[in-house]
């Protein structure tokens, strides 16, 4: 009794230690790593410097996401002469002027600010005439609520967390057995070690990060501006619209909606990172313990730490910042056990293969090209069975479960891939990216002389030594059941694959054939195959060590130089990590130097938010209003074959309504702008245009929907089944 009082005290104030923070945290960054400096200014050691002989906007800060309410803008300078102003400026227009006046010392002022609505765009700059010296020291902007509930959502946190230990310490001691409290304790430890790196305010810089914290921010907006699913970001390039269906965003679900109740759109990518570890460490574990079996208690544990440390991964995680890899990467443990049950094992758990591939869906849309080779590759040395035993009739099961489940997604993937869409910027040179046979023997970060020096372009130490063993098993076991069998089969993957990212392999040549080299165009980087390597060679070496009895007397030490190698590799790249350049980008993030996925011929300097008509002599606008992912529009037309233009980007599934409700012509028009054809009626009437889908859009919703339903009824069919005797026999007895 006495201990669980303690550990109740002590959770409670550890909960209220971070509540408290609530007190102070009115307070948004807004330090020169968020300033730009023009017209001849410049930002040394935090203070912006700009001379007499400069003249214009000489700062500018990056864009905040501001909920409406109260605020104070704050600023301490010093100006030479009368001439210098700051701007508040929202929706790309300014929302009020301060002139700043001169002095001899420093000089502050505020400004309240209030917003009567979300502004996704909040900034400030400055602008000063030619003759006035201006240094900026310090820019502040506060609210008079947290400006995040970063602190309140961390709080609920450690008390679900704290809960969760003391059901474990208290409630659960007996009933859960102590080799698996070890092996939850020992890799939610290691998540928490690897995801160092994030404990800080802002956070590491990474190749893709920006792109990924914006997918946070244009999800948000959209979400609240009624947009669900999310096919675009609607405020992307001044309200025109980016896509968003291309690219997978299932899993990014939860980390938007922790924004929209207020957290900040960088403890949200911190938070699905984290829960990402986790979700790539219980389902190694899991998938490993089905595929091991139960002789061999330890090698799931040693199966799960060293995939979730192989060094392709914390790079995807901390140097490239991928996220669609990442997630990509927690679904492979659980495809490798379907493909073994499928081709193996028992083939009514073939529907592991279906929640792998659909997760993989779900994540990465190029990760499901190369799981397409990986799954041929291993059905290659299965092609008897599964055509003698007809297990192909499961795989058509999962084709059709993949179908039905994921057609919501798959439905409005192909229609708006079928767009003129400017995809050269996903090209990229392939033999650039080809790696020295050197750099796959290295463990730490790469440092032979190469394309890729500050990253692992190798399976590791572990995977070196996975392999070792994994030859030594198939050697020395003659005779191999099936589980060895897929074992050795696992093993010649992880070699081809390793193989296949260094220049051992002819690509030039192999690149004349028309299917290798759109394979490769369409990959981008050979390295990506390192995530396959890496799941492949760990799998065969961990398995094959428990399943060699040669090797039993070994398993030990064989085991603690594998996991102590891994932990130095992973050690490396976080420690490299932590001394990164800090990147502390403000909640809304631009994508205007973003070209993926653009409209073919769109002209990215002519982005402006007004409505274009055909003829100014034949269609007399009076008065519009542009809303968020749509527009209202009174005009009048006084002749047929007349249109005018929307300053939106021309998706698929806006829709143009007269007042009546009437459906007008939508096409592409110039710039890729929406045209709406218009009716000459000759007398003023109102168009709408808005976002509302497109039919089939609805339709895979609904077989989506309708699956999910019936997997509700045959999960459940046993229980419902009784629970509709009982109710006939009551109505009987009645």
């Amino acid at each position: 009794m006495k201990s669980k009082i303690v550990f109740l005290f002590f959770s409670l104030l550890f909960i209220g230690c971070i509540a408290s923070h609530n007190l102070t945290n009115h307070k948004l960054l807004c330090d020169s790593e968020r300033w730009n400096a023009f017209a001849g200014s410049s930002i040394e050691n935090g203070v912006l410097t700009a001379g007499g002989e400069t003249e214009g906007r000489v700062l500018e800060t990056l864009y905040y996401s501001l909920d409406r309410g109260d605020y104070k803008v704050a600023l301490n300078y010093h100006a030479s002469a009368p001439g210098a102003e700051l701007i508040v400026e929202t929706s790309d227009c300014p929302l009020m002027t301060e002139e700043l006046s001169s002095g001899d010392g420093v000089s502050s002022v505020e400004i309240p600010v209030s917003l009567s609505r979300d502004s996704v765009d909040f900034r400030l700059y400055i602008n000063k005439e030619s003759g006035v010296s201006l240094t900026v020291w310090k820019i502040e902007i506060s609210g008079e609520k947290p400006v995040n509930n970063d602190y309140t959502y961390l709080a609920i946190l450690a008390a679900l967390g704290l809960a969760g230990l003391y059901a474990l310490l208290f409630l659960n001691r007996n009933r859960i057995l102590p080799k698996t409290v070890f092996a939850a304790l020992l890799l939610v430890g290691v998540c928490v070690l690897i995801s160092g790196p994030m404990f800080r305010t802002g956070l590491y810089r990474g190749d893709d990060l920006d792109y990924h914290v914006y997918r946070i921010e244009g999800m948000r907006d959209a979400v609240k501006n009624g947009q669900f699913p999310v096919c675009f970001f609607p405020y992307a390039f001044n309200g025109y619209g980016y896509l968003n269906v291309l690219y997978p965003s299932l899993f990014l679900y939860p980390a938007v909606f922790l924004r929209i109740l207020g957290v900040s759109s960088m403890t949200c990518y911190k938070s699905l990172l984290f829960a990402v570890n986790l979700g790539t460490a219980g389902i190694a574990y899991g998938s490993s313990k089905r595929l091991f079996g139960s002789r061999h208690k330890w090698a799931p544990l040693l199966f799960s730490l060293l995939y979730l440390l192989a060094p392709y991964r914390i790079t995807n995680l901390f140097v490239r910042a991928a996220l669609g890899e990442l997630l990509a990467m927690m679904f492979l443990p659980l495809i490798a056990l379907g493909l073994y049950e499928l081709l193996a094992g028992d083939r009514k758990k073939w529907w592991y293969l279906a929640v792998g591939y659909g997760g993989l869906i779900q994540s990465h849309i190029l990760s499901c090209l190369m799981i397409l080779i990986f799954s041929v590759l291993a059905g290659i040395f299965y092609a008897d069975v599964f055509l003698k035993e007809k297990r192909w009739i499961e795989l058509l099961k999962i084709i059709f479960c993949l179908l039905a489940f994921h057609a919501w997604y798959l439905i409005p993937f192909v229609v708006y891939m079928g767009l003129d869409l400017n995809l050269s910027s996903l090209h990229t040179d392939w033999y650039m990216h080809v790696v020295n046979l050197a750099e796959v023997f290295q463990s730490y970060v790469s440092r032979f002389p190469g394309n890729y020096t500050w990253r692992s372009n190798s399976p590791g130490l572990a995977g070196q030594l996975c392999l070792a063993v994994g030859v030594a098993g198939v050697l020395t076991k003659r005779k191999k059941d099936k589980k060895q069998k897929f074992l050795s089969v696992l093993l010649v993957c992880g070699l081809i694959f390793t193989i296949t990212v260094t220049d051992l392999v002819p690509w030039r040549l192999l690149r004349q054939l028309a299917v290798i080299d759109r394979i490769a165009e369409t990959m981008q980087f050979p390295w990506r195959f390192l995530a396959f390597s890496s799941l492949c060679l760990l799998l065969a070496g961990v398995g094959w060590l428990y399943e060699n009895e040669t090797l039993s007397g070994y398993r030990l030490l064989i085991g603690g130089v594998l996991a102590l190698s891994a932990v130095l590799a992973a050690g490396d790249i976080t420690n490299q990590t932590a001394y990164k350049g800090l990147l502390v980008p403000p909640d809304r993030q631009l994508v205007l130097n973003v070209r993926e996925y653009m409209l073919a011929g769109s002209d990215h300097e002519d982005y402006k938010r007004r409505i274009y008509l055909s003829d100014e002599e034949k269609v007399q606008l009076r008065e519009y209003a542009l809303e968020t992912s749509g527009a209202t529009v009174c005009l009048t037309c006084r002749e047929e074959g007349q249109y005018i233009e929307a300053p939106m980007f021309c998706f698929p599934g806006y829709k143009a309504f007269d007042q009546n409700g009437g459906r007008l012509t939508v096409e592409t028009g110039s710039n890729n702008r929406i045209r709406i054809r218009l009716p000459a009626t000759g007398e003023e009437q109102v168009i709408t245009v808005k976002f509302v889908g497109e039919g089939v859009f609805y339709v895979g919703y609904g077989i989506t929907i309708a699956a999910a339903v019936w997997l509700l009824w045959y999960r459940n069919r046993e229980r419902l089944s009784g629970w509709v005797k009982r109710m006939k026999r009551g109505v009987a007895e009645l």
